[in-house]
């Protein structure tokens, strides 16, 4: 496994620590992005169910892009950073919403 250094806890200097393996990530969006494209492409009902199966994995790629975050920080800066990526995430649900009603006022989506 490679190593990298990371400033220790206490700011004393500098550890060395093996490296954590965050491959799981890629799997992860690679199933979410094909378990919502099959029952785009395909007819059958029952690839519906193969899509939500196969989609049901990609919340993993959610939680390792956080704990990837908050080892790449300080201590003291962690909570601002979840702050951040919390902001983020309500903005843009948000603008989705947003984004879905204007064409509903205009008469689309009838």
């Amino acid at each position: 496994m490679p190593e990298y250094e990371i400033m220790d806890r206490t700011g004393e200097g500098k550890v060395t620590r093996k490296q954590t393996n965050f491959h799981f990530p890629i799997p992860a969006c690679l199933s979410g992005a094909v378990g919502q494209t099959l029952p785009a492409v395909l007819r059958p009902s029952w690839v519906f169910y193969l899509g939500s199966v196969i989609s049901s994995f990609s919340p993993a790629a959610t939680i390792t892009a956080r704990t990837m975050s908050s080892r790449c920080v300080e201590e003291d800066e962690v909570g601002r950073i979840f702050a951040v990526i919390s902001l983020m995430s309500a903005l843009s649900s948000s603008l989705v919403s947003a984004a879905y009603q204007v064409p509903q006022e205009l008469g689309g989506y009838n």
